[in-house]
């Protein structure tokens, strides 16, 4: 679930620097703010999680690499997810006939297309933040 808004901001305690943060978005109960304090959820409006990446996650996203995330959160994960829907389409005879090499090579490029993007989106989101 993309985020809405995201504010943060670093604030010096007894027990040093804490980061701040703040995420609003769409959660089954309609918009809610969730706040967390050095990546872990300390209040909110709503008991769910936003599915939010924190910016501590995203460093931690970031810092594993590109080609390491599209791998795993594209092609395994939304390419994988393609590809048993399109067999199981497949099988019933719906949107026409693919080979498996069709299927295969589709579902490799909507999983770099998928990732690519929710990368752009976390980098876009923390930009600035860094």
């Amino acid at each position: 679930m993309p985020v809405q808004s995201y504010l943060t901001a670093p604030i010096e305690t007894s027990e040093g620097v804490q980061q701040i943060e703040a995420f609003i978005g769409n959660s089954g109960l309609g918009l809610v703010c969730n706040i967390y304090v050095d990546g872990q959820r300390v209040e909110g409006d709503s008991p769910k999680d936003l599915q939010a990446t924190t910016l501590q996650q995203w460093h931690a996203i970031r810092d594993k690499g590109l080609l390491r995330f599209l791998l795993l959160e594209g092609i395994l994960k939304a390419g994988l997810f393609y590809a048993v829907g399109m067999f199981l389409f497949n099988a019933l005879g719906l949107f026409g006939q693919y080979g498996v090499g069709q299927i295969a090579s589709m579902s490799v490029f909507f999983g770099l297309v998928m990732g690519g993007h929710r990368w752009w989106s976390y980098k876009t989101t923390f930009e600035g933040y860094d």
